[in-house]
Protein backbone atom coordinates (compact mmCIF):
# COMPACT_ATOMS: atom_id res chain seq x y z
CA UNK A 1 0.00 0.00 0.00
CA UNK A 2 1.48 3.73 -0.87
CA UNK A 3 1.24 6.37 1.73
CA UNK A 4 0.03 9.66 0.34
CA UNK A 5 2.54 12.23 0.19
CA UNK A 6 0.13 14.48 2.23
CA UNK A 7 -0.06 12.04 5.04
CA UNK A 8 3.82 11.61 4.97
CA UNK A 9 4.27 15.63 5.07
CA UNK A 10 1.36 15.65 8.00
CA UNK A 11 3.24 12.80 9.84
CA UNK A 12 6.36 14.87 9.72
CA UNK A 13 4.70 18.07 11.03
CA UNK A 14 2.40 16.93 13.42
CA UNK A 15 -0.55 18.28 11.41
CA UNK A 16 -3.63 16.25 11.47
CA UNK A 17 -5.45 14.73 8.37
CA UNK A 18 -7.24 17.32 6.43
CA UNK A 19 -11.01 17.34 6.03
CA UNK A 20 -12.89 17.92 3.22
CA UNK A 21 -15.38 20.30 3.54
CA UNK A 22 -17.45 20.55 0.20
CA UNK A 23 -20.33 23.59 -0.38
CA UNK A 24 -23.51 22.23 -2.31
CA UNK A 25 -24.49 25.21 -3.64
CA UNK A 26 -27.52 24.71 -5.95
CA UNK A 27 -26.78 21.39 -6.87
CA UNK A 28 -28.35 20.05 -3.58
CA UNK A 29 -30.02 22.96 -2.21
CA UNK A 30 -31.61 24.42 -5.14
CA UNK A 31 -34.31 21.92 -5.00
CA UNK A 32 -35.09 21.87 -1.24
CA UNK A 33 -36.74 26.05 -1.57
CA UNK A 34 -39.44 27.15 -2.72
CA UNK A 35 -40.42 30.91 -3.27
CA UNK A 36 -44.04 31.99 -2.95
CA UNK A 37 -45.59 34.99 -3.55
CA UNK A 38 -49.53 36.66 -3.84
CA UNK A 39 -51.27 37.67 -6.87
CA UNK A 40 -51.83 41.37 -6.96
CA UNK A 41 -52.81 43.46 -10.13
CA UNK A 42 -53.80 41.59 -12.89
CA UNK A 43 -53.42 43.48 -16.66
CA UNK A 44 -54.37 43.18 -19.98
CA UNK A 45 -54.27 44.56 -22.75
CA UNK A 46 -56.30 41.91 -25.30
CA UNK A 47 -52.87 40.67 -27.05
CA UNK A 48 -51.00 39.93 -23.22
CA UNK A 49 -51.83 39.26 -19.79
CA UNK A 50 -49.49 40.35 -16.69
CA UNK A 51 -50.24 38.69 -13.57
CA UNK A 52 -48.50 40.98 -10.56
CA UNK A 53 -46.77 39.56 -7.58
CA UNK A 54 -45.30 40.56 -4.76
CA UNK A 55 -42.08 38.66 -5.32
CA UNK A 56 -39.76 39.82 -7.59
CA UNK A 57 -36.27 39.67 -9.13
CA UNK A 58 -34.22 41.46 -6.23
CA UNK A 59 -35.82 37.68 -4.06
CA UNK A 60 -35.55 35.47 -7.55
CA UNK A 61 -31.81 36.32 -7.99
CA UNK A 62 -31.60 34.38 -11.40
CA UNK A 63 -35.05 35.22 -12.67
CA UNK A 64 -33.58 38.71 -13.84
CA UNK A 65 -31.55 36.75 -15.82
CA UNK A 66 -33.00 33.26 -17.15
CA UNK A 67 -36.28 34.35 -17.09
CA UNK A 68 -37.21 30.27 -17.46
CA UNK A 69 -35.14 29.22 -14.73
CA UNK A 70 -37.74 28.69 -12.33
CA UNK A 71 -40.90 26.38 -12.73
CA UNK A 72 -43.77 28.33 -11.41
CA UNK A 73 -47.00 26.63 -10.05
CA UNK A 74 -50.13 27.86 -8.73
CA UNK A 75 -50.20 27.03 -5.00
CA UNK A 76 -53.97 25.80 -4.69
CA UNK A 77 -55.55 23.98 -7.79
CA UNK A 78 -51.82 23.20 -8.84
CA UNK A 79 -53.22 20.31 -11.17
CA UNK A 80 -55.55 22.47 -12.86
CA UNK A 81 -55.14 22.84 -17.04
CA UNK A 82 -53.67 25.71 -17.96
CA UNK A 83 -55.54 28.03 -19.97
CA UNK A 84 -53.78 31.26 -20.73
CA UNK A 85 -50.32 32.18 -21.08
CA UNK A 86 -49.19 35.26 -18.81
CA UNK A 87 -46.22 37.40 -17.66
CA UNK A 88 -45.70 37.04 -14.39
CA UNK A 89 -43.99 39.88 -12.67
CA UNK A 90 -43.07 41.67 -10.15
CA UNK A 91 -43.75 44.88 -8.37
CA UNK A 92 -40.79 46.74 -9.13
CA UNK A 93 -39.40 48.38 -12.32
CA UNK A 94 -40.66 47.17 -16.08
CA UNK A 95 -37.77 44.43 -15.77
CA UNK A 96 -38.77 43.25 -13.13
CA UNK A 97 -39.75 39.68 -14.96
CA UNK A 98 -40.04 36.62 -13.01
CA UNK A 99 -41.43 34.35 -15.99
CA UNK A 100 -42.53 35.36 -19.80
CA UNK A 101 -45.11 33.66 -21.60
CA UNK A 102 -45.98 30.89 -18.49
CA UNK A 103 -48.57 28.24 -19.44
CA UNK A 104 -50.98 28.68 -16.52
CA UNK A 105 -54.58 28.34 -14.95
CA UNK A 106 -56.81 31.39 -14.44
CA UNK A 107 -54.87 33.47 -11.38
CA UNK A 108 -56.69 36.46 -9.21
CA UNK A 109 -56.05 38.71 -7.03
CA UNK A 110 -54.70 36.90 -3.47
CA UNK A 111 -54.28 33.54 -5.22
CA UNK A 112 -50.46 32.45 -4.62
CA UNK A 113 -47.83 31.45 -6.74
CA UNK A 114 -45.22 29.18 -6.03
CA UNK A 115 -41.43 28.94 -7.68
CA UNK A 116 -40.12 25.79 -7.54
CA UNK A 117 -36.34 25.19 -7.03
CA UNK A 118 -35.85 28.53 -5.39
CA UNK A 119 -33.13 27.12 -2.79
CA UNK A 120 -29.33 27.59 -2.72
CA UNK A 121 -28.34 31.03 -2.86
CA UNK A 122 -31.56 32.90 -3.05
CA UNK A 123 -31.88 34.45 0.35
CA UNK A 124 -27.80 35.35 0.46
CA UNK A 125 -28.59 37.25 -2.70
CA UNK A 126 -31.55 38.84 -2.51
CA UNK A 127 -31.84 42.55 -2.43
CA UNK A 128 -33.57 45.74 -0.63
CA UNK A 129 -33.93 47.46 -4.36
CA UNK A 130 -36.38 50.46 -3.35
CA UNK A 131 -36.38 49.38 0.14
CA UNK A 132 -38.38 46.46 -0.73
CA UNK A 133 -38.81 44.90 2.81
CA UNK A 134 -37.14 41.05 2.67
CA UNK A 135 -39.77 38.52 3.34
CA UNK A 136 -39.38 35.99 5.54
CA UNK A 137 -38.21 32.09 5.40
CA UNK A 138 -39.88 28.99 6.60
CA UNK A 139 -38.36 25.46 7.35
CA UNK A 140 -41.17 23.08 6.77
CA UNK A 141 -41.11 19.80 7.48
CA UNK A 142 -43.92 17.39 7.44
CA UNK A 143 -46.31 18.73 8.82
CA UNK A 144 -44.04 21.20 11.12
CA UNK A 145 -43.57 24.71 9.73
CA UNK A 146 -40.90 27.44 11.68
CA UNK A 147 -39.69 30.84 10.85
CA UNK A 148 -35.82 30.39 10.35
CA UNK A 149 -35.51 34.30 9.25
CA UNK A 150 -38.12 37.34 9.94
CA UNK A 151 -39.69 38.74 7.28
CA UNK A 152 -38.35 42.49 7.37
CA UNK A 153 -40.85 45.16 8.57
CA UNK A 154 -40.19 48.77 6.81
CA UNK A 155 -38.57 49.95 10.10
CA UNK A 156 -36.06 47.81 9.56
CA UNK A 157 -35.14 48.88 6.14
CA UNK A 158 -35.28 52.76 6.82
CA UNK A 159 -34.31 52.54 10.62
CA UNK A 160 -30.32 52.37 9.47
CA UNK A 161 -30.46 55.90 7.39
CA UNK A 162 -29.91 59.36 8.95
CA UNK A 163 -30.19 62.76 7.46
CA UNK A 164 -28.19 65.11 8.77
CA UNK A 165 -29.34 67.73 10.77
CA UNK A 166 -27.70 70.62 8.51
CA UNK A 167 -29.61 69.03 5.47
CA UNK A 168 -33.15 68.96 7.17
CA UNK A 169 -32.87 72.53 8.47
CA UNK A 170 -32.36 73.89 4.74
CA UNK A 171 -35.47 71.46 3.77
CA UNK A 172 -37.66 73.07 5.99
CA UNK A 173 -36.14 76.57 5.69
CA UNK A 174 -38.71 79.10 6.32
Amino acid sequence: MVTPLFTLRNQKCQLPIPKLRIEPGRILSGPTGVAVGTVGAVKENGKKKWVNLDLSTNHLSWAAILDWYYHAVPVENAAQEPTETVDLVGPLCNSDELGKHREMPPLSRGDFVAFLDAGGYVESQAARYNAQCLPATVLVCGNDAEITTEREQLRDVSGRFRVPARLLKSSFAQ
